[in-house]
């Protein structure tokens, strides 16, 4: 009896170093969407080293005449090549967007003179009529519709009253830029824009602040409240390549409040309560310019202190007022929080929800804190083990950055030794086993997953791109290749909505958070945040008709983009195609399989399994059905049927290399590799011997893990 169990243990020491290899024959790979993007995503500006020395530690009028010594444009030719250049749409190497209106136009169709509803034309922020002394740079001109253009005409920027009679509309089109006969107040998006630009022009070109804004401090404003952008960074480093100097407002923001600026720009709370005993981090910071120092200080130590970074600690019940400062250049700034602290409750744990969720990449997740007992404090620091693959803020709410696992730690602040975690894994965002058909009928129930398409042609579809910045500018689509009346390509599941609803009241969502509809018969879509179920939806002459107010959702082909169009006119529209989504059948008996044959042991033990494959297989056990992946986080990791196989392949993948490297997908919550059967099944003598067996293979993590179990197992003898 003694042999055999000795035996049967250098089999399992055996087993312990076997590993786990990969093959990616059973994994259907998709080819990405391939298009030729100018830019997206983050961008760095691109300038030498050492280009602003000379102007740091510099403020006021030794700052403005500083850079006015270098940094200056060179002469150019008035071509429309690099102002199509400078203002590029991202994602759209073959259109520009329009600076009011944030309209998506052709390259080609510029007009020189004249304008219309599918032109664009280059303008000035300073005028060229009034300030022709800047009138071919590229940091004054952008791209925009001649119609607003028209309308701001060399009136002041400047904040005006939202009223329906002061709104900008551009061929019936309402846009969020407003004027008056004085004043005109471009859209939210554009006003950082103009404010830098205005500044660039101030010290280039000897103009005023005040020569083209109602004032200074709207411009700061604007420049403070609508901070430095993507595009922003874009436009300067194409600006720069091809004018020769840059906006130094866009590289260094904070130079704009050196030169103009006052006041004071420190964001902060005006008011806390805190409990004796409970810590709270005081993120103060100057309004754009989180790299700015802050300094903190407290007027009463003996109820509230606060160190160098902002950590306040409730010392004792009272009252205390919170100071913080920073130089803005000489300018000293200034921001206080009341803070009143009361008796402590004293905090037994704090409990996080949900403790394990599974996201998708740039999806988010708001986390709660419940503290034991229940008036006790939930104020907690949040920290991500792995923020590559999802970032948390101080409210705790979670986005996915990329594919993988991270642990969420929350620690009281109340407690620092009272903690709590959720694990989180992040999926591709396209996650979806399936492709999308075309609807060819009138369908008794439009309930499911559909893509909403115009079919440029056979092979061709422009989708609609509901998450588009803007819902109502043109180019709101992606392009997709149609293949006999299917579309397969796993990206597009990004841009699907989902229908619901009854006959003659469906709700069209989007992000899971937002509805589309028509609110009155008008050429726009309209955008809620909760159920607006007020389309109709019918197969009328070969395409899907979507009717919501009268109004009929369509694709304007010279304008490029889709939306509701009024009754009277739908019809000079193209008409659209929904297709819906039909998933691929995938069991658990079929993934089993699929993770036996892509994950297979390899007996040297010498190489870790691909964590490509094991993210690949993660994606795809998320199209399993709720009650398949149950099956597998609940299922004995013995026996012999494929699922027993597969979830004790997987438990010891976990055990040998860490959740942190092969995030938990099944959510097992998988323990230590082999502790519970050694403890509870070997005496000293088998320890001794398998530790033997283990020095032979070399494995020293191996023999710290079974020392401990012999410490423990002697402890437990006394």
């Amino acid at each position: 009896m003694k042999t055999k169990s000795i035996t049967k243990l250098f089999l399992l020491a055996a087993f312990a170093f076997s590993i786990v290899s990969s093959t990616t024959s059973s994994i259907v790979k998709y080819d990405s969407i391939e298009s030729a993007y100018a830019y997206s995503g983050e961008q760095v500006s691109d300038y030498p080293n050492g280009y602003y020395d000379d102007c740091l530690n510099l403020t006021g009028d030794e700052l403005r005449n500083e850079l006015a010594t270098f940094n200056n444009p060179r002469s150019k030719s008035y071509d429309w090549d690099r102002y199509e250049d400078a203002d590029e749409a991202e994602g759209h190497n073959n259109k520009v967007i329009c600076l009011y209106s944030r309209v998506l136009f052709d390259k080609s169709a510029h007009a020189g003179g004249s304008y219309s509803s599918t032109t664009w034309n280059r303008e000035h922020i300073f005028t060229q009529t009034a300030f022709p002394n800047s009138k071919t740079d590229n940091h004054n001109i952008f791209a925009c519709e001649g119609y607003i253009n028209n309308v701001r005409g060399s009136k002041h920027f400047g904040e005006v009253a939202h009223t329906s009679a002061n709104q900008v509309k551009t061929y019936g089109v309402a846009r969020d830029c407003y004027t008056t006969g004085s004043y005109f107040e471009p859209c939210d998006e554009a006003k950082g824009e103009v404010a830098r630009a205005v500044m660039y022009c101030c010290i280039y070109y000897d103009y005023e602040i005040t020569d083209i804004f109602d004032s200074v401090e709207t411009c700061l404003d604007w420049h403070n409240t609508y901070s430095v952008t993507d595009r922003d960074i874009f436009r300067n480093n194409a600006v720069y390549e091809n004018q020769g100097n840059r906006n130094p407002f866009v590289d260094h923001p904070e130079f704009a409040n050196y030169i103009w600026g006052d006041g004071d720009n420190i964001v902060m709370p005006s008011n806390l309560s805190l409990q004796v005993g409970e810590q709270y981090q005081l993120d103060a910071y100057v309004n754009g310019y989180p790299d700015i120092d802050v300094n903190y200080s407290s007027n009463n130590n003996d109820v509230v202190t606060v160190d160098s970074d902002g950590l306040l600690t409730a010392v004792s019940e009272g009252n205390a007022v919170i100071t913080a400062q920073a130089y803005f250049g000489s300018d000293l700034l200034t921001a206080s929080c009341n803070i009143t602290v009361s008796k402590a409750i004293v905090l037994e744990s704090i409990a996080i929800s949900p403790s394990f969720e599974t996201i998708k990449i740039n999806e988010t997740l708001q986390l709660k804190i419940t503290p034991t007992p229940s008036n006790a404090s939930s104020s907690v620091k949040y920290e991500s083990s792995n923020p590559s693959v999802a970032s948390v803020n101080t409210q705790g709410l979670v986005r996915g950055i990329g594919q993988g696992s991270t642990t969420i730690k929350a620690t009281s602040l109340m407690n620092n030794n009272i903690t709590a975690t959720a694990t989180i894994n992040v999926v591709s965002s396209s996650a979806v086993s399936g492709s999308f058909e075309k609807v060819d009928s009138q369908l008794n129930d439009y309930n499911g997953t559909y893509l909403i398409v115009y079919e440029s042609s056979n092979s061709l579809g422009y989708v609609f791109n509901p998450g588009a910045d803007n819902v109502n500018s043109s180019g709101n689509y992606v392009e997709f290749s149609i293949d006999d009346g299917v579309i397969s390509d796993t990206d597009a599941a990004s841009y699907a909505v989902e229908i619901s609803g009854t006959s003659g009241a469906y709700n069209i969502c989007y992000d899971g958070t937002r509805y589309i509809y028509s609110s009155k018969n008008d050429n726009r879509i309209d955008v809620s945040s909760s159920p607006a179920p007020s389309n109709s939806i019918s197969y009328v002459g070969n395409s899907t008709d979507i009717a919501s107010s009268s109004a009929h959702f369509r694709f304007n082909s010279g304008w490029h983009g889709f939306r509701y169009y009024k009754s009277a006119s739908y019809q000079n529209q193209s008409a659209i195609q929904l297709y819906k989504l039909v998933e691929q059948s995938y069991s658990a008996s079929e993934f089993a399989n699929d993770f036996l044959n892509d994950l297979v042991c390899n007996p040297s033990g010498n190489s870790a399994p691909s964590k490509d494959v094991w993210n690949n297989l993660s994606s795809l056990f998320m199209t399993l059905s709720a009650e398949d992946k149950q099956l597998f986080k609940t299922a004995a990791s013995s026996g012999s049927d494929d699922i027993a196989l597969c979830v004790e392949r997987y438990d010891y993948i976990i055990q040998k290399y860490g959740a942190s490297e092969y995030p938990d997908f099944m959510s097992r919550g998988v323990d230590l590799l082999l502790a519970p059967y050694l403890y509870n099944n070997i005496n000293d003598t088998q320890i001794l011997i398998c530790m033997i067996s283990l020095v032979i293979a070399s494995n020293v993590t191996a023999i710290i893990i079974v020392a401990v179990i012999l410490k423990k197992k002697k402890h437990s003898n006394k």
